[in-house]
């Protein structure tokens, strides 16, 4: 939501009462979508009717400490979800941000740093699909305090700056 406090315009506008749209999207979460409070995919085909001149998408891999085992394979459900929906796409994959801090209760060290491997992997293996950008790293004074994670005001304000840096670049 930063992004647009920061005069971004280039990605899916996100009316403030839907920030929270995709959370607890996490990489599983979208390639099962079987949560029912979340339908991931029906989101995303919401905005993208709205949106239908896309043609770059930018995934931002949130990864639980509990499923930071998970394989570049596991995931490649979702690149071809998002590329059936959207022909020559071009995807931009980031990790989430470093909590140098205070390690984010959701993913923990390990989930962060699998989603960086993670990224890089993709990055490598499709021609589609690329390093986005690298956000953070959020401060504990960034942060909410419900879960460690998800950015506060001053969180989402820094994050926006840096989506916009490298998405007014990228996508023009």
């Amino acid at each position: 939501y930063g992004y647009r406090w920061m005069g971004g315009n280039q990605l899916w506008y996100v009316h403030r009462n839907n920030m929270h749209d995709m959370d607890s999207g996490s990489v599983v979460g979208w390639v099962d979508n079987s949560d029912q409070r979340h339908d991931f995919w029906k989101v995303f085909d919401n905005y993208l009717a709205k949106n239908p001149q896309t043609k770059k998408v930018w995934w931002q891999l949130c990864i639980p400490q509990d499923q930071s085992n998970i394989l570049a394979e596991e995931v490649y459900p979702v690149l071809e979800n998002i590329r059936k929906r959207i022909p020559n796409v071009q995807i931009y994959v980031s990790p989430l941000s470093d909590f140098p801090d205070h390690p984010c209760e959701i993913t923990g060290i390990a989930g962060v740093e699998r989603a960086k491997s993670l990224a890089i992997e993709l990055d490598e293996q499709f021609d589609d699909v690329h390093l986005g950008p690298i956000l953070g790293p959020l401060y504990a004074h960034e942060i909410g305090e419900e879960d460690h994670c998800h950015p506060n005001e001053e969180g989402m304000g820094k994050l926006g700056r840096q989506l916009k840096e490298f998405f007014d670049v990228e996508l023009k």
